[in-house]
C-alpha cells in the first residue's frame, strides 16, 4: 500500500500507510518503510521526488515492481448462437420392386424384381430432410396362358432411378417414422421379353419420369441408423415406342412399381 499510494501521488496517505507498517513490528517491512518514508518526506518538503527502492526479490537485490498493465478488453459473446450448418449423411439402400405396366390393351400380373442402390442425405431441419440417390429397379411384367390374351409372356426393363425427395418426420424418439414425396428420372438400361417362350424386341423407350411418394420409418443404432422405406412410383410417359408420349392411346403402357426397401446410413 506504501508503493502505490506514492506511485499515484498520493503522499500523505502514502506516509500514513509507511507509518502503520513501521509501528506494526514487522522489521523486515519497517526497515523498507523507512527507506520509503524518507524518500514520501523529502517530497512532501519540496524536494526532487527519487524513485522509492523497490522491494528485494529473490537473492536480496532490490527490484522494481513491474509495472501494472491495462485490463485487456473482453470479447463480446454474440446473444445468438450461428445456424448450424446442414449435415450430410450417406447410406446404401436395398430392397424389390413389385412392378407392372398400366396398359390400355389388358391387364398383366405383376413383376417381381431388385431395387438396390445407394444416396445421400441431407439434414436441412430437425425434422426434415432431402434425399438424393440413385438405383438399379427391375420393372416389366408378366402374362399367363389362362390371363392376357391367353399367352405366356414376359417383359424385364432394368432401369437406373435418378431420384430426389423430401422427407418430413412426423414425431421424435426411438422410431421416427416419416412420410416422403419426390421424383424420379429413369434410364433404361438393358431389358429383354418373351411371348410364348420366344424372345421378343420389346421396343420401349429409354427414358421415364415417375412422381413417387412413400413412407417409413428410421430407427436410430448408435452412430449410424437404419431406414425401412415403402415407396409407390408412377410413371409418367408412355413407354411403349410406337406411340411416345402422356396420353394413353391404344399401345400405351404406364410403369408402375411398389418399392419395399431397407436402408442403412452413415
Amino acid at each position: 500500500l506504501c508503493y502505490t499510494l506514492e506511485k499515484s501521488g498520493k503522499l500523505v496517505e502514502a506516509k500514513e500507510a509507511c507509518e502503520r507498517v513501521m509501528a506494526d513490528g514487522n522489521s523486515r517491512l519497517a526497515e523498507k518503510a523507512n527507506r520509503l518514508l524518507a524518500v514520501i518526506e523529502e517530497s512532501l518538503a519540496g524536494g526532487a521526488p527519487k524513485p522509492p527502492p523497490a522491494p528485494p526479490g529473490p537473492g536480496g537485490s532490490l527490484r522494481r515492481p513491474p509495472p501494472v498493465q491495462p485490463a485487456k478488453p473482453v470479447a463480446s459473446v454474440p446473444s445468438t448462437p450461428p445456424p448450424k450448418k446442414a449435415k450430410t449423411s450417406y447410406g446404401v439402400i436395398a430392397g424389390l420392386s413389385r412392378a407392372n405396366v398400366q396398359t390400355t390393351f389388358g391387364d398383366p400380373e405383376p413383376k417381381v424384381g431388385l431395387a438396390l442402390g445407394g444416396g445421400m442425405r441431407i439434414r436441412l431441419r430437425p425434422n426434415f430432410d432431402s434425399i438424393i440417390d440413385a438405383q438399379f429397379v427391375q420393372r416389366g411384367f408378366q402374362t399367363s396362358s389362362d390371363g392376357l390374351d391367353a399367352v405366356d409372356g414376359d417383359l424385364t426393363a432394368n432401369y437406373l432411378d435418378l431420384g430426389f425427395a423430401s422427407r418430413w418426420y412426423l414425431s421424435e424418439g426411438a422410431f421416427r417414422p416419416y412420410a416422403e414425396v419426390g421424383m424420379a428420372l429413369s434410364v433404361l438400361l438393358f431389358d429383354s421379353a418373351t411371348i410364348a417362350g420366344q424372345e421378343v424386341d420389346p421396343e420401349i423407350q429409354s427414358l421415364d419420369i415417375s412422381y413417387s411418394l412413400g413412407v417409413g420409418t428410421r430407427i436410430p443404432l448408435g452412430s449410424v441408423s437404419l431406414d425401412i422405406r415403402a415407396r409407390y412410383m408412377y410413371g409418367l410417359l408412355n413407354t411403349t415406342k410406337s406411340d411416345v408420349g402422356i396420353a394413353a392411346t391404344d399401345t400405351s403402357g404406364f410403369n408402375r412399381a411398389l418399392l419395399i426397401q431397407t436402408g442403412l446410413w452413415f
